[in-house]
């Protein structure tokens, strides 16, 4: 991902394609792309800089460097807005110049699909012998904590966790804290494309079990929906519940 931003955007032939992520390929590699808004453009930048920094700094630091991202995507996206085609993070992360620094790389995404395309995009960039993906249920602390351990020991870790909910919960945060134990995280929290949309009818609305379950293990508390300000917003009288409806 050059400096410059309109040197890695690709022009899609139509727009209305952008919508749907199922047919549209990329025009470089003809790989899948994952649809997403621009906004996204700020966050691939902005972490594009900080690898950067990072990796320059640190690299005489400590015996080697790992790279960690979860929620990795398929390495290519297109913004629904515009149709421009981009690099993700991931791809952004591999062919970073600092990535030669990097000893060992880890993409994490729960989707075996997603996880294929980001695989053969890895490959198309000869770089399988340091950078790999591999599926990961976020909730399976023995199985991430495994995927975790197979990087190289004594290194200092970067670490992306890019989720577009609320659905990592904070038990598999700890996991990556307690197992690599020295890490740098940069962590998404998706408020406003989840919590923002979805929190308030999960308090106010019977049918909404599972919500509050992904939510109370995001916060690793389940006390957040008995809290009595909170249980207020169910009776439909109230201000809160006015507001949250």
């Amino acid at each position: 991902m050059p400096e410059d931003p309109s040197a890695f955007e690709t022009k899609v032939d139509d727009p209305r394609m952008a919508l749907s992520i199922g047919p549209l390929s990329s025009k470089r590699d003809g790989l899948p792309l994952r649809c997403v808004g621009k906004w996204a453009y700020d966050k691939i930048f902005h972490l594009y800089q900080y690898f950067g920094i990072f990796t320059n700094d640190m690299k005489s630091k400590w015996s080697g460097l790992n790279y960690v991202e979860i929620c990795s995507g398929p390495g290519r996206c297109v913004f629904k807005e515009t149709a421009e085609e981009v690099d993700g993070t991931a791809l952004a992360i591999l062919q970073h110049n600092a990535f030669d620094m990097v000893g060992a790389a880890l993409f994490m995404d729960n989707d075996q699909n997603t996880v294929d395309i980001l695989r053969k995009r890895i490959d198309l960039l000869e770089l399988g012998g340091k950078a790999r993906a591999e599926v990961s249920d976020y909730t399976d602390t023995s199985g991430l904590r495994a995927l975790l351990r197979s990087l190289p020991a004594g290194c200092l870790n970067l670490v992306l966790v890019d989720p577009t909910d609320c659905g990592i919960p904070l038990a598999a945060i700890r996991v990556i804290r307690d197992t690599l134990r020295r890490a740098d995280l940069i962590i998404t929290v998706a408020d406003k494309m989840d919590a923002g949309r979805n929190l308030a009818r999960a308090i106010t609305g019977p049918g909404f079990a599972a919500a509050r379950d992904k939510y109370s293990a995001f916060l690793d508390d389940n006390s957040f929906f008995e809290h009595p300000d909170h249980l207020s917003w169910r009776q439909p009288d109230t201000e809160q519940s006015r507001r949250a409806s």
